[in-house]
């Protein structure tokens, strides 16, 4: 056989290769289709969620999808209405980001879910457990504390989850706590409006992220008590209301934030930072803690009005324990103590305001503030030590 032989030889067997190969690949493709129809969703989908709809609750349109291949996005859209369940749990789902759940995103109050107790008395909020890019808007959530029903928490994202929803469109009120955003979690909603919690409104924790610009948090004041039930608990307490907590290397960011009535308006430990540019904060026992190497950052100039502010608190900015505050322009009004350090703690207040307090600076046990151009105001004492990088207090400094 000669070589031109060879060549055509060679030539038809890559052929005949290349059809037996397209053949298959067709054949697979028809046999994924095929699938697809089966076990999967194929176009744009839309789940109804409501009395007489095709779903009676957004766990059941939910868990239809669980198994099934998302080639196309999918809305659960939830009709107006009030929706009871002892809590909605949404995971087992690689393919959330294809996921949008939508109530009425322009009244969030129109569409609302209740958590009512289960056999143990107990309810158990919206969780999301380790689904990714899933969109959840347009709902109220309505928790209880009473004997007959403690709702731990009513929205629940953790184990890596990542929500987004759209700005003003969820609201909750009542239950223990409000958000918790766990366990290397995200989370981003801005105009979030939490109310009436008995422990924490919003808690970002163990390497979780938060973005919640212009968060809105209204507590039931600083004295309120609540009893913590024993069935629950171990031992009958009480504790207090209190408003966003950073700890545990979280991040959070709140610029804008408004916060009024609890125990501590934010409390930021353990490593924990928190961003809060412009925040508002009224009416607290504690109104900014930072401790254990926890970071408050708001270091926003502009007019007083953009600045962060804090009113009517016994503390206003506490750094404690190794934290650190950096609020540069801040304001504080009628705080028992405005800026005040202690136990190897740094407070940044350069160009701040303390007016009317019982003491606007204060620096304590090898703790430094930083007070350069502040300007106190009608204050009782308005620096402690008295004299600038002069030490007192245990060896604490004030500079400026």
């Amino acid at each position: 056989m000669n070589l031109s032989e060879q060549l055509t030889d060679a030539i038809d067997a890559q052929n005949a290769l290349t059809q037996a190969v397209a053949g298959k690949m067709g054949q697979i493709d028809g046999r994924v289709e095929q699938f697809i129809k089966q076990w999967g969703i194929d176009g744009y989908t839309t789940l109804a969620v409501g009395a007489g709809k095709q779903f009676g609750s957004i766990q059941a349109a939910w868990d239809s999808l669980i198994g099934k291949t998302l080639k196309a996005d999918v809305l659960i859209k939830v009709a107006d209405g009030v929706y009871t369940t002892h809590g909605i749990t949404l995971h087992s789902q690689p393919f959330a980001h294809r996921i949008r759940i939508e109530g009425n995103v322009g009244n969030p109050a129109a569409c609302q879910i209740k958590f009512t107790p289960d056999t143990n008395g107990v309810s158990h909020g919206v969780i999301f457990d380790n689904v990714r890019n899933v969109t959840f808007s347009g709902f109220k959530l309505i928790g209880e504390t009473t004997d007959q029903n403690w709702t731990y928490r009513s929205l629940l994202i953790y184990v890596g989850s990542r929500v987004w929803s759209a700005p003003g469109s969820v609201q909750i009120e009542g239950g223990a706590n409000g958000l918790a955003v766990d366990q290397g979690s995200q989370y981003e909603c801005s105009n979030l409006q939490i109310s009436n919690t008995r422990q924490w409104a919003a808690h970002i924790s163990s390497g979780a992220r938060a973005y919640l610009p212009s968060l809105r948090l209204v507590g039931l004041g600083k004295d309120f008590r609540t009893t913590l039930p024993a069935r629950i608990y171990g031992v009958e307490s009480t504790t207090a209301p209190h408003g966003l907590a950073v700890v545990d290397t979280a991040q959070c960011w709140v610029g804008k934030a408004q916060i009024t009535d609890f125990w501590h308006g934010t409390y930021v430990e353990r490593n924990g930072y928190l961003w809060c540019d412009s925040m508002k904060i009224k009416c607290c026992e504690y109104g900014c803690y930072a401790g254990h190497g926890g970071v408050c950052w708001s270091a926003l100039s502009g007019t007083v009005e953009q600045r962060a502010t804090i009113v009517d608190a016994r503390f206003g900015f506490l750094a404690d324990h190794g934290g650190k505050i950096v609020v540069n322009h801040a304001i504080v009004e009628q705080c028992e103590k405005g800026f005040h350090a202690a136990h190897h703690s740094q407070i940044l207040a350069n160009d701040s305001i303390a007016r009317n307090c019982g003491t606007g600076y204060a620096s304590h046990g090898q703790s430094t503030v930083l007070a350069y151009r502040a300007t106190p105001s009608e204050c009782q004492i308005d620096y402690t030590p008295p004299n600038p990088d002069v030490p007192g207090n245990a060896n604490a400094i004030i500079r400026r």
